[in-house]
């Protein structure tokens, strides 16, 4: 499979791969300073780490609109910035032993990759619009390897600042006084913001190509019950799918703990759930360019949902690899939802980015609650729960339901349609 030569697409790679480093870092920071600095529970981690995610989730279709008027430039360069700036601040509030601030500044990062995100995803699927799935694929490969390894560099990160004196962990001499050193960990960014701003089309180079697009006459689409349809059946999908992925990736570990597994061993596992979805990705995206995008969502989901089924009972060395296997093929159509989405919206792909991220993400967040609702029940009602294995099965099942849906959806989203070579929208250097 080739690799696109274009310097403004390596550029939002090395973007999204330096944004997720820095916010993946995030959960492992609290557990290990809510355990020794902040005294703080699992309740108020897990509070934390929902609200960010929530954060991201609403704002990205905002900057998706701002991204649609401006180009981008400096949403993506600043906002990796901010998202790197923010987490290098959280890890000085959080050795400080200020959970306040620390809150803060690990919430605003969400700010940061909510603005990057539309743009990088805009532009990775329109380098090569006969290559939009798998050029989105890679971008998202990129995120996941930076999703993947960001909990571990923050571990070996905090052991190295760290000591342990009796059964206190303490600060390293040579740290306790210079915390505030720590904020250089935000110039490992520059790179990226750098290439970002460099090649990232201006907001002029992209209003002249709006002017220019809106000097050519087109007929006016009118908004029809069938184009209102065709949008709720795929939020029905997106939904669906997002739940069986983003969501079911959370409890992975609870599953593995409730089997009295050690935390190194799910930890790993976790991880390479995340990346196994990448790598699939970029296949399914690659075979998505050639055949119908809708067709590839279904045997994607149908292929990993019975695997997810039989997940929560398998036993030895089968539940791994059941997870590995399941995580690779439902996570392997995250990449067409969102190029899929920029086809319902092709005027507005900014925003089109920015919702389904949204809505993947914010999907995952609200499918957190209800699945641990759904497994351990609601104190003080008459709802005792159905258990882990259950909610696991029933999520499994709701990603069948999404295949089929995915089939009703209109051809025009199939990516086999051909149309007339439109004028590029925007040149690929900067002013």
């Amino acid at each position: 499979m080739r690799f696109p030569r274009s310097v403004l697409f390596r550029a939002v790679l090395i973007g999204h791969l330096t944004n997720d480093i820095f916010m993946s870092m995030g959960p492992v920071l609290l557990a290990f300073a809510g355990a020794h600095f902040l005294n703080a529970n699992a309740a108020a981690i897990g509070l934390a780490i929902s609200l960010r995610e929530l954060i991201g989730a609403v704002s990205q279709p905002f900057f998706g609109v701002l991204t649609d008027r401006s180009g981008g430039r400096w949403l993506a360069a600043l906002g990796v910035a901010w998202t790197a700036l923010n987490m290098s601040a959280a890890l000085v509030m959080a050795l400080s032993g200020n959970g306040l601030l620390t809150l803060l500044f690990y919430c605003s990062a969400a700010l940061g990759s909510g603005a990057f995100h539309p743009v990088g995803t805009m532009y990775a699927s329109n380098i090569e619009k006969e290559n939009a799935a798998r050029n989105s694929s890679y971008f998202f490969l990129f995120g996941q390897i930076g999703l993947g390894t960001g909990p571990a560099f923050a571990g070996i990160l905090l052991a190295a600042l760290t000591f342990k004196q009796g059964e206190v962990v303490r600060l390293q001499p040579t740290i306790e006084g210079n915390l505030i050193g720590l904020l250089a960990l935000s110039l490992a960014a520059l790179p990226a913001v750098f290439l970002m701003a460099r090649h990232i089309p201006s907001q002029r180079t992209v209003r002249a190509a709006q002017s220019a697009a809106i000097a050519t006459p087109k007929a006016r689409q009118p908004i029809t019950r069938l184009m209102v349809g065709t949008f709720a059946l795929f939020m029905v999908v997106l939904l669906l799918r997002s739940i069986s992925h983003i969501g079911i990736v959370n409890f992975v570990p609870v599953l593995f703990e409730r089997r009295g597994w050690l935390v190194s061993d799910y930890g790993f596992v976790t991880s390479l759930y995340w990346i196994a979805s990448a790598f699939s990705g970029v296949l399914l995206g690659a075979l998505a360019d050639k055949h119908d995008r809708r067709r590839m969502v279904a045997i994607s989901v149908w292929l990993g949902a019975p695997l997810l089924f039989v997940l929560p009972i398998a036993e030895g060395l089968a539940a791994p690899l059941l997870a590995l296997a399941s995580g690779a093929l439902l996570g392997a159509s995250f990449p067409l939802i969102v190029v899929m989405a920029q086809s319902l919206l092709p005027n507005a792909k900014g925003f089109a980015a920015g919702l389904t991220l949204g809505m993947i993400f914010g999907a995952g967040a609200v499918g957190n609650t209800l699945m641990g609702f759904l497994a351990d029940g609601v104190q003080n009602t008459g709802f005792a729960g159905i258990g882990i294995q259950a909610t696991f099965q029933v999520v499994a099942v709701g990603a069948v339901i999404a295949g089929f849906l995915a089939l009703l959806l209109p051809q025009h989203l199939s990516g086999q349609t051909k149309a007339a070579p439109a004028p590029e929208a925007v040149p690929q250097g900067a002013d």
